[in-house]
């Protein structure tokens, strides 16, 4: 897939999310007119303590390493849905049972998908 003029992001983002031992990671290549932002990355945590590590891993490297900050942080007191809003992409670190309700890479089944 091709990241255009976001690879740096997207790889720093896959990298930190790998590190904080994210699982079933997919990129999502969205229409930014109709999804409001160019990729979606969506990823699974084991536990409500996962998602929170997952997400404090991922704002803090970004931070740290990049200077981005999300202008969302949402869902890390409920540990089962966190979202990040980044100004390339969202991500979402989900528990399995709201990923298999939500089904996000279904509602983008006509965008180009990765999985990593």
């Amino acid at each position: 897939m091709n990241y255009g003029e976001h690879e740096e992001e997207i790889k720093a983002a896959i990298k930190y999310l790998k590190d904080a031992k994210a699982e079933d990671i997919t990129i999502i290549k969205t229409d930014i007119e109709t999804a409001g932002t160019d990729f979606v990355i969506v990823c699974k945590a084991t536990a409500f303590v996962h998602t929170s590590a997952i997400a404090n891993t991922l704002k803090e490297r970004m931070k740290v390493d990049l200077g981005i900050s999300p202008s969302v942080f949402e869902g890390r007191e409920h540990g089962r849905w966190v979202l990040l809003d980044y100004p390339f992409a969202i991500v979402h670190i989900m528990l399995q049972e709201i990923r298999d309700y939500y089904k996000i890479e279904e509602i983008h089944k006509d965008c180009e998908q990765e999985n990593i």
